[in-house]
Protein backbone atom coordinates (compact mmCIF):
# COMPACT_ATOMS: atom_id res chain seq x y z
CA UNK A 1 0.00 0.00 0.00
CA UNK A 2 3.01 2.50 0.73
CA UNK A 3 4.76 1.81 -2.32
CA UNK A 4 1.32 2.69 -4.71
CA UNK A 5 0.82 5.73 -2.04
CA UNK A 6 4.53 6.82 -2.97
CA UNK A 7 3.54 6.46 -6.90
CA UNK A 8 0.57 8.68 -6.47
CA UNK A 9 1.99 11.28 -5.04
CA UNK A 10 4.24 12.33 -7.40
CA UNK A 11 1.59 12.03 -10.10
CA UNK A 12 -0.62 14.52 -7.86
CA UNK A 13 1.53 16.64 -8.03
CA UNK A 14 2.45 16.60 -11.66
CA UNK A 15 -1.32 17.37 -12.39
CA UNK A 16 -1.05 20.09 -10.37
CA UNK A 17 1.87 21.63 -11.82
CA UNK A 18 0.25 21.45 -15.33
CA UNK A 19 -2.91 22.87 -13.93
CA UNK A 20 -1.06 26.00 -12.68
CA UNK A 21 0.96 25.82 -15.69
CA UNK A 22 -1.60 25.95 -18.05
CA UNK A 23 -3.98 28.27 -15.96
CA UNK A 24 -1.17 31.05 -16.03
CA UNK A 25 -0.39 30.53 -19.80
CA UNK A 26 -4.19 31.30 -20.46
CA UNK A 27 -3.95 34.22 -18.18
CA UNK A 28 -0.98 35.53 -20.28
CA UNK A 29 -2.28 35.25 -23.60
CA UNK A 30 -3.45 37.76 -25.57
CA UNK A 31 -7.47 37.21 -26.58
CA UNK A 32 -7.45 36.71 -30.71
CA UNK A 33 -8.80 39.20 -32.74
CA UNK A 34 -12.36 38.78 -33.67
CA UNK A 35 -12.74 37.19 -37.35
CA UNK A 36 -13.63 40.02 -39.90
CA UNK A 37 -17.09 39.37 -41.92
CA UNK A 38 -15.36 37.90 -45.23
CA UNK A 39 -13.07 35.90 -42.47
CA UNK A 40 -16.08 33.17 -41.67
CA UNK A 41 -17.61 30.55 -43.71
CA UNK A 42 -20.78 32.35 -42.80
CA UNK A 43 -19.75 35.67 -44.25
CA UNK A 44 -18.35 34.14 -47.58
CA UNK A 45 -21.57 32.87 -48.46
CA UNK A 46 -23.34 35.73 -47.67
CA UNK A 47 -20.98 38.17 -50.11
CA UNK A 48 -21.19 34.61 -52.29
CA UNK A 49 -25.07 34.78 -52.29
CA UNK A 50 -25.57 38.74 -53.33
CA UNK A 51 -22.70 38.35 -55.66
CA UNK A 52 -24.76 35.53 -57.60
CA UNK A 53 -27.82 37.13 -56.80
CA UNK A 54 -26.60 40.45 -58.72
CA UNK A 55 -25.24 38.54 -61.54
CA UNK A 56 -28.70 36.97 -61.82
CA UNK A 57 -30.44 40.46 -61.96
CA UNK A 58 -28.48 41.32 -64.48
CA UNK A 59 -28.59 38.29 -66.77
CA UNK A 60 -32.80 38.27 -66.64
CA UNK A 61 -32.47 42.10 -66.70
CA UNK A 62 -30.66 42.14 -70.64
CA UNK A 63 -32.43 38.43 -71.37
CA UNK A 64 -35.73 40.56 -70.67
CA UNK A 65 -34.60 43.45 -73.02
CA UNK A 66 -33.32 40.72 -75.33
CA UNK A 67 -36.43 39.52 -76.15
CA UNK A 68 -38.53 41.91 -75.19
CA UNK A 69 -36.92 44.81 -77.29
CA UNK A 70 -38.52 47.41 -74.32
CA UNK A 71 -36.03 49.42 -72.07
CA UNK A 72 -38.57 50.53 -69.65
CA UNK A 73 -39.83 46.88 -68.83
CA UNK A 74 -35.85 45.37 -68.50
CA UNK A 75 -35.64 48.34 -66.36
CA UNK A 76 -38.40 47.70 -63.86
CA UNK A 77 -37.37 44.25 -63.89
CA UNK A 78 -33.94 45.56 -62.88
CA UNK A 79 -35.59 47.77 -60.06
CA UNK A 80 -37.45 44.96 -58.94
CA UNK A 81 -34.30 42.71 -58.34
CA UNK A 82 -32.93 46.07 -57.02
CA UNK A 83 -36.14 46.12 -54.46
CA UNK A 84 -36.37 42.51 -53.64
CA UNK A 85 -32.53 42.33 -53.20
CA UNK A 86 -33.04 44.51 -50.38
CA UNK A 87 -35.75 43.07 -48.46
CA UNK A 88 -33.22 40.29 -48.53
CA UNK A 89 -30.75 42.06 -47.09
CA UNK A 90 -32.76 43.12 -44.55
CA UNK A 91 -33.77 40.09 -43.56
CA UNK A 92 -30.82 37.91 -43.60
CA UNK A 93 -29.33 40.73 -41.26
CA UNK A 94 -31.49 40.69 -39.19
CA UNK A 95 -32.13 37.03 -38.18
CA UNK A 96 -28.29 35.33 -39.29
Amino acid sequence: MLKLAGKIGPVAQTVVDEEKAYDAAFEAETPAPIPGYTDTLQGFTFVMFFFSYTVLAIVITVFINITTGNAANAGGTLIGFIVFGAVIFALLKRFA
